[in-house]
Order: C-alpha cells, then sequence, then structure tokens
C-alpha cells in the first residue's frame, strides 16, 4: 500500500475565531491537526443575513463581523492561522467578490505554507468556492439543520447542503438522527460522535474552584447553564419560570446572551456574558447542578451538544429537557420537559460517587485527540483510494 499523507488543512468554519466560543467540534478537530500539519482557519461566511429590523441585534452582528474582516490573515500560533475574508451576505457570489475571496484564500494557503491541503467545510456558504481551490480531499461536517435557522432561506441552504454532499469525498454527521436520516445523500460517510476535553474537564470538577461573582451567602444550590443564550435553542419562558419558582436558588449563565431586553431579571439570575474557553471547565464546576433548558424545535430534534459530554466529565448531576440523542446516556441525566418538571428534579437533584463515576465512564475516551485520529486514518484511506482510481 503506498503512503499517503496531506500538507494542510483549510477550515471554511462554522464560527468565527474572533467573537464565537472555541468549544465547537470544527476548531477543536483544527486544533487537533495542527499539531501535526499546518491549519488556515476561514471565518464562517454565514447563512443568514442580518435585517435592520432587528435593531441593537442587527448593528451589533454588522459591527463584529466589521472588527473581524479588519483582522485580514493572523498567525495565531505554530501552525494555526485565522483568515476573515471580505463578505457581504447575498453578494459573495458576484464577480469582484468571488474573485477577490479565491485570491485572498490562495495567497493565505501559501503563507500557512500548504501547496495541496484537504478542505473541511463547516457551513456549505462556501460551496461557490470549493472549485476554485486547489485540494486532495473535501470533507462535510453536517453538524447542525443550518437552513431551519431563522433569517437563512430554507430552500436555497438546502439545495446548498446536498450540492456539498455530492462534492464531499466524506459527510461527517455528528448525530446519529441527522446521519440515520440523510447518509443516503452522500458519497461517504462517518458518523463521529463530539469529544471533549476529559482531562482538563475532569480536573476542574475534582478542584470546583467558585469564581468571584459565585461567592454569594445564603444560596441553597447554584445552577449552572454555560453555553450561547439563543432563540433558536433556548427555552426562555422555562429559564424564567424556574428562576423566579426558586428564589433560593442562585442561576448563573456563562455565553452571549442573544434575547433582547432584560429577560430575566431577577435577583437569583447572574448572566456573565462569554468567558474564554480556557475558564469554562471552572465556571461548570462552581455548579451544584448543571442545566440544558432546550425548546422543543427541528433544531434541538438534531442536536448533539458539546456541553452534554463536558458536563458529564465535570461530573455534576445533569437535568435537561429531551433530546433524541438523550438515549445513549440513560441514567447519567434526569428529563424534564416542563417547568414543574424541573422545578421538580431541581429541588431533589443529588450528586454521587457512583453517579459520579458512571458520568466520566461513559466520556473518558471520548476524546478530540482521539475523534481526529479517527478522522486522520480514514482521510489517509481516502486519499490512497483516490489515487488508485486516478491511476486505473
Amino acid at each position: 500500500m503506498k503512503k499517503a499523507s496531506f500538507d494542510g488543512v483549510l477550515c471554511f468554519g462554522g464560527e468565527d475565531w474572533w467573537y464565537h466560543n472555541h468549544g465547537h467540534i470544527d476548531l477543536q478537530m483544527m486544533r487537533e491537526f495542527s499539531n501535526r500539519v499546518p491549519v488556515l482557519y476561514i471565518n464562517s461566511l454565514g447563512m443568514r443575513i442580518p435585517k435592520a429590523s432587528q435593531n441593537s441585534a442587527f448593528l451589533k452582528r454588522i459591527i463584529r463581523k466589521l472588527k473581524s474582516i479588519s483582522k485580514g490573515y493572523i498567525r495565531i500560533r505554530n501552525n494555526f492561522s485565522v483568515l476573515s475574508l471580505l463578505s457581504i451576505p447575498g453578494y459573495n457570489q458576484t464577480l469582484f467578490i468571488k474573485n477577490l475571496m479565491i485570491w485572498t484564500i490562495k495567497q493565505s494557503i501559501k503563507k500557512s505554507g500548504m501547496k495541496n491541503p484537504i478542505i473541511w467545510v463547516a457551513l456549505p456558504s462556501c460551496e461557490f468556492l470549493l472549485d476554485s481551490i486547489p485540494n486532495q480531499l473535501v470533507l462535510y461536517q453536517r453538524t447542525d439543520r443550518f437552513e431551519t435557522e431563522d433569517d437563512v432561506d430554507y430552500n436555497k441552504a438546502r439545495k446548498l447542503d446536498l450540492d456539498l454532499k455530492k462534492k464531499a469525498d466524506l459527510t461527517i454527521f455528528c448525530t446519529r438522527h441527522v446521519f440515520n436520516e440523510e447518509k443516503h445523500e452522500c458519497k461517504e460517510v462517518l458518523f463521529l460522535d463530539h469529544g471533549v476535553d476529559y482531562i482538563d474537564f475532569k480536573k476542574a470538577g475534582d478542584m470546583r474552584q467558585k469564581p468571584v461573582e459565585l461567592q454569594v451567602e445564603g444560596i441553597k444550590k447554584i445552577i449552572g447553564f454555560v453555553g450561547g443564550l439563543d432563540p433558536i435553542t433556548i427555552d426562555q419562558n422555562l429559564i424564567i419560570e424556574i428562576v423566579k419558582a426558586l428564589p433560593e436558588y442562585l442561576f448563573y449563565f456563562v455565553g452571549h446572551d442573544n434575547f433582547e431586553g432584560n429577560w430575566c431579571n431577577f435577583d437569583n439570575a447572574l448572566f456573565l456574558g462569554k468567558k474564554p474557553y480556557s475558564e469554562v471547565a471552572k465556571y461548570m464546576a462552581a455548579a451544584d447542578v448543571l442545566i440544558m433548558p432546550w425548546l422543543n424545535n427541528e433544531w434541538i430534534k438534531a442536536c448533539n451538544p458539546i456541553k452534554l459530554k463536558e458536563y458529564l466529565a465535570i461530573g455534576r448531576p445533569v437535568v435537561t429537557t429531551y433530546f433524541q440523542e438523550l438515549d445513549y446516556y440513560k441514567n447519567l441525566v434526569s428529563i424534564a420537559n416542563s417547568p414543574e418538571e424541573f422545578i421538580f428534579t431541581l429541588k431533589n437533584a443529588r450528586s454521587s460517587d457512583e453517579l459520579i463515576k458512571a458520568q466520566r465512564d461513559r466520556v473518558e475516551k471520548e476524546t478530540w485527540k482521539n475523534k481526529n485520529s479517527e478522522v486522520e486514518n480514514l482521510i489517509i484511506k481516502l486519499i490512497i483510494k483516490k489515487g488508485e482510481s486516478l491511476e486505473s
């Protein structure tokens, strides 16, 4: 068998390095790849077109994207660079902007020390660029059903998804539900469950340092949520009901709050904003109970939240609304689907050595390093297979 290799990875990311959480799968996998080869991470081109009617949210999104674009190409560390392209939603496929993007990408590939990289796609809005960029393979990460997001044209987004599946040498699914429904649309498929930085989260759970913001006297329990507060994922009314019903509990939320106004104005609710990924484990570990108050919609039906494995590695009781991926975590979390159930379950949530051991045993081997090795082994096989088919 011929020896196969690749000289780098070009990733069209699903997030923006400069203002999103660094815990997402594409960024985690790129971190692991950069231990061996150069990585160029291109900040998300986005699927949604901001609307001026969104007022402050519209301005916030425009300003942060302009700040990102102004940074251009930056080497973050050895073998890892980030590129922000000039991107105008709705106009990216015009001849001038498309050619400018292609030229900028090719120049950045050279700066990063690559010639013929693997292309990793986390969001298919870049599909129109792929034929113009030399590559050995195209991998498509089908994580979420982005076409169900607000402000996204469902039919256009779904067409991009299908076109990319036909173009990709490998489509990687992270949710069993989506994998089972869509695998027939792809050339090659892989189900890749999300990973976790297990050692870091376990260590934080054992140390249980309490950040200064959470050092509050006279509190019965501390209830924590870490992640973005987004209208498409979070049950806003559920949070309001449980916070209001349990004034003796302290609720804290770490992550961007994308709801309008002061929507949960209670003394026992703290909104701490986004924290660096390096501090996420510490904030999770401060909780007596960790929660996931999801909506019941198509987005959540197709989700497999990374924070679930992080919560389990921390080793705390977890209370969550139901989503299908929980079928693979029975007896490790508590499910509550109404405010009344949630309140009752929070009151009765208790940890134990047996529960902590079971939670951690479930995720101990699910590290990002192991996930990356699994993908890399398959990449090598596909490179060999592709080379043999070209020679025959």
